[in-house]
């Protein structure tokens, strides 16, 4: 035994050394909030750790492991034992972008002060791997944590709520269209794409999600994505909301199972007026009977979406630091 270890601190991870001790750590972390995916996905990362180099290595080579989620962390080390983790990516394939996330320490070892330390040190080492912008996703019910990263110079760019509906035996009523509307609700026709694009350019500029850039390809109709969603036993469609020839709402949906799962974006002012409308439509090529996870802008009503059937789950806010040369 080392009569004199290193005092606690941060250090950049080893892998695939470190790699049980920091699945264990965000599993205990982050406890019920991990989805049963999430879970298996950790589950699944650490046995392949615990095989050995040359097996984590094949790992990554074939995509077994995710390269880009395995590849760079910052850990809070005492003597030995990891007691804080921040992980982080490339936010491909934006140029110089990175993210953070996993951002957690163990319940016995909170209010040290170590989470703020240990994003002091993943940002510094995204300094100096040149990175020019950091993403994050926080709960925005978690006042710390947002404190924490506010003081560190990170600024709110956007953000989601997530709503889920179980599965239903039956099709719940939909709230009637207001009289004389001229707002119509449809399937998205290839030739649409562009006019979907630019109400993402202008409601969510900084990405289809917070670790997901905007880009023409997310929305462009292609053989090839329309090959990989075949090949996969699943589809994507989209869906516009249209008042006098504009489009002010879109919902994107993809079939996952057991149910599927959707993104509504709204201008400012639609309000009550589109999400009906856009899930209707939907629910006319997606199984209604099916449960979906639908990820929306603070624009939603909130009295719809429950009426629909609707349970609200968490806010999530985005937030973005941009480096501005120099050290930390």
């Amino acid at each position: 035994m080392n009569p004199n270890p290193p005092a606690p601190g941060p250090r950049r991870a080893n892998f695939p050394q470190d790699v049980p001790q920091i699945t264990r750590l965000v599993e205990v972390g982050f406890g019920g909030m991990l989805d049963y995916a999430s879970r298996r996905m950790l589950r699944d990362v650490r046995a392949v750790a615990e095989m050995g180099g040359p097996v984590w290595s094949l790992s990554r080579r074939i995509g077994a492991v995710q390269p880009g989620e395995w590849a760079y962390a910052s850990v809070w080390d005492e003597a030995g034992r990891i007691t804080g983790n921040v992980t982080i990516s490339r936010r491909a394939p934006e140029r110089d972008a990175w993210l953070l996330s996993n951002v957690t320490v163990h319940p016995e070892c909170r209010r040290q002060g170590i989470a703020r330390e240990l994003v002091r040190h993943a940002l510094e080492s995204i300094r100096r791997e040149g990175g020019r912008n950091t993403y994050l996703q926080v709960d925005a019910d978690n006042e710390s944590a947002l404190r924490m990263y506010r003081e560190a110079g990170f600024v709110e760019i956007g953000g989601r709520t997530a709503w889920f509906r179980p599965r239903e035996e039956r099709r719940i009523a939909q709230p009637g269209a207001a009289a004389g509307s001229a707002r119509t609700c449809a399937p998205r026709k290839p030739s649409e794409w562009a006019e979907e694009l630019a109400l993402w350019r202008e409601v969510s500029p900084h990405g289809v999600a917070w670790n997901t850039p905007l880009t023409e390809r997310t929305l462009r109709p292609s053989l090839r994505k329309s090959l990989e969603w075949f090949l996969a036993g699943e589809k994507e469609r989209h869906f516009l909301a249209r008042c006098g020839g504009r489009v002010d709402a879109a919902l994107s949906a993809f079939s996952r199972l057991p149910g599927w799962e959707a993104v509504l974006i709204q201008r400012e002012g639609t309000r009550g007026m589109v999400e009906a409308g856009l899930l209707d439509a939907a629910w006319k090529i997606f199984p209604p009977a099916q449960s979906l996870l639908l990820e929306a802008t603070p624009e939603a009503s909130s009295e719809i979406l429950v009426q629909l059937g609707f349970q609200k789950r968490r806010t999530f806010i985005w937030m973005r630091y941009t480096f501005t040369g120099g050290a930390l």
